[in-house]
């Protein structure tokens, strides 16, 4: 084994990095094609990555291939290569993606590989498809933060790319943000690299049993390696997903609890164990700010599966996919590799008070008091609002006040045209002529004179068809509530209904009033009623029988020349028993069975 060359950068125990090729070395595949080595882009965990290209043309920062080279002697590039041979080419994955409706799969495609000698060192090269930018340089240039929704599209393109891994029966194991790059043609795809961990579930007899080995103990990246790794158990799907829970999580929250005790093993085992206990307590003690609730529901998905337990895929893709729709952003969008924090939002300048303008002083038509004088005594505090609400009521009552001082315009109110109340009885009737209501003082009610309505006003020359105004009990009861009413009077109908067909009996109107000379007047004058007040009356709402039946008369049926509310009285002649001498000549099934005892 040649020693470890200097300043090459560090491999894994183990393992030693080989010796750089100079620039335009020209390497042969398996299938005889060649490719031209151009400068190194950087170094894998076990092998040195060169820029390529076909022979015939130049490899420079154009080109669209790389080339991973290592030493035989190292194995990890024996089980990359393993993988691209048997679950990555490109016809199986193009089959993969058009069965499960996917445009796009995260796997690079296997293009070719070799064998090299160079100084005496036999090496192993493998062709690959160029990639962009890792996501761990961005993520270290966002200020190690991603945004949720960044995050959520990640996850769902990660899941599509190990839903294809497991079906080939393989496992990554070793998922972070350095192995997930960018495509070169379109930064918005992402490409899980870096199969040296990869290893086989499931065997010929099904999936593998759990076996704990602490020889094979805290395999893979021990910031991300799942519990199961920790114990030194073979790989399962489980714990890929726990794999990516954890990156996941480290992007949004930009720190894991084990990450200042890397070089203990066993304290970062058993602090990932004890936080996979309870998922919701640790994701908040690491952003109690904003919980990750996808995160959560993720990483709590990925604790309770078994260790052979097949994922539910679409299911773990809809908690994302739920998640970028409570963030108002579209699968489909670009990915925004910028952090929130880092941004400067400009907030918008706040708006100004909008200034409420005094509202011009309310003058009443009936009244002339002048109530700018009230605005010198009010707060200047107040606003406009409240200053129209007070110069509103004391308009009201001004206006009451007037309205208690001059009786006139209370008796000049025109009466109702009917009375609200459900029965005929409860009406009052006041006569046009008569004024119900006395002033204040004897001597301005003579000199004041009534105004009549305008239905008051027609000539008396129309008989019974002119309307009769009314003025409800409950009216009537309100206006003696009034305070600046000191008479009472009362005009009452007095009617009786005791025989149907009489109608409405004259009525008397008794007015009574008190004044300061005691003299009490009595006005009386009968009123008779029209023809729709009969029929009012008489149209009881109350009757039991409908109103557009007429009675139907049979032969010795006889009309008493009364009635009963509408209805006519009839007299029916009483129908006569059967007597027993004519008993077999009745056919009711009573008759017969009674002769049939007999």
């Amino acid at each position: 084994m040649p020693p470890k060359a200097k300043g090459k950068g560090k491999a894994p125990k183990g393992h030693v990095l080989c010796a750089e090729l100079p620039e335009g070395t020209i390497l042969k595949d398996l299938r005889k094609n060649t490719w031209k080595v151009g400068n190194s882009i950087g170094s894998g965990g076990f092998g040195l990555i060169y820029l390529a290209n076909e022979e015939t043309k130049a490899a420079n920062e154009s080109s669209p291939y790389v080339i991973k080279i290592e030493p035989e002697s190292n194995g990890p590039l024996f089980c990359e290569l393993a993988f691209y041979n048997r679950a990555a080419r490109a016809e199986q994955i193009e089959e993969w993606a058009k069965k499960h409706k996917r445009s796009f799969v995260g796997v690079p495609k296997y293009i070719a590989q070799g064998r090299h000698e160079q100084s005496g060192e036999n090496l192993r090269f493998m062709v690959m498809p160029r990639c962009g930018t890792d996501l761990h340089k961005l993520w270290l240039k966002a200020g190690k933060s991603f945004k949720r929704a960044t995050v959520a599209k990640i996850a769902i393109q990660m899941i599509d790319a190990l839903e294809y891994i497991h079906s080939k029966e393989y496992i990554h194991a070793d998922i972070k943000g350095s192995n997930i790059l960018c495509d070169s043609k379109d930064p918005n795809k992402l490409l899980l690299v870096d199969y040296g961990l990869a290893n086989k579930y499931a065997t010929d007899r099904g999936h593998k049993d759990f076996k704990p080995d602490p020889k094979k103990a805290h395999n893979g990246t021990i910031e991300y390696t799942s519990c199961d790794a920790h114990l030194g158990a073979s790989p399962s799907r489980r714990g890929d997903f726990e794999i990516l829970g954890f990156v996941l999580l480290h992007w949004i929250c930009g720190h894991l609890p084990w990450e200042d005790n890397l070089k203990d093993c066993n304290k970062v085992r058993d602090q990932k164990i004890q936080s996979m206990k309870n998922v919701q307590s640790f994701v908040k003690k690491l952003c109690p700010t904003e919980t990750p609730d996808e995160i959560v529901q993720f990483l709590t998905y990925a604790g309770d599966m078994k260790y052979e337990e097949e994922p539910d895929y679409e299911m773990t893709r809809n908690i994302f996919k739920k998640a970028l729709k409570s963030f108002g952003v579209q699968l489909q969008s670009p990915l925004d590799f910028s952090s929130e924090t880092s941004q400067t939002t400009m907030k918008p300048p706040p708006k100004k008070a909008r200034k409420v303008k005094a509202a011009k002083p309310l003058r009443s038509k009936t009244n002339t008091l002048d109530i700018s004088e009230s605005d010198e005594t009010m707060d200047s505090s107040d606003t406009g609002a409240r200053r129209l609400g007070k110069r509103r009521s004391t308009e009201r009552s001004n206006k009451n006040a007037a309205n208690s001082s001059s009786g006139s315009e209370w008796e000049s109110r025109p009466a109702c045209k009917k009375a609200k109340s459900r029965t005929l009885k409860k009406a009052i009737y006041v006569p046009s002529d008569v004024s119900d209501v006395d002033t204040k003082e004897e001597s301005s009610s003579d000199d004041e004179s009534f105004v009549p309505t305008k239905k008051q006003r027609k000539p008396a020359t129309k008989k019974a068809t002119q309307k009769v105004p009314c003025v409800s009990a409950h009216q009537q009861k309100n206006t003696k509530e009034k305070p600046q009413m000191k008479s009472t009077s009362a005009v009452r109908l007095r009617s009786s209904t005791s025989s149907p067909s009489s109608g409405l009996d004259d009525a008397t109107v008794e007015s009574t009033s008190s004044s300061k000379s005691n003299t009490n007047t009595d006005v009386t004058s009968p009123i008779q009623p029209t023809k729709d007040l009969k029929k009012k009356a008489r149209s009881s709402r109350y009757s039991m029988a409908p109103l557009h039946t007429k009675p139907v008369l049979t032969e010795n049926d006889q009309l008493t020349g009364t009635y009963s509310g509408k209805h006519p009285v009839i007299k029916r002649k009483r129908k006569v028993n059967v007597p027993k001498a004519n008993a077999e000549t009745q056919t009711t099934p009573s008759l017969k069975r009674t002769q049939s005892r007999k």
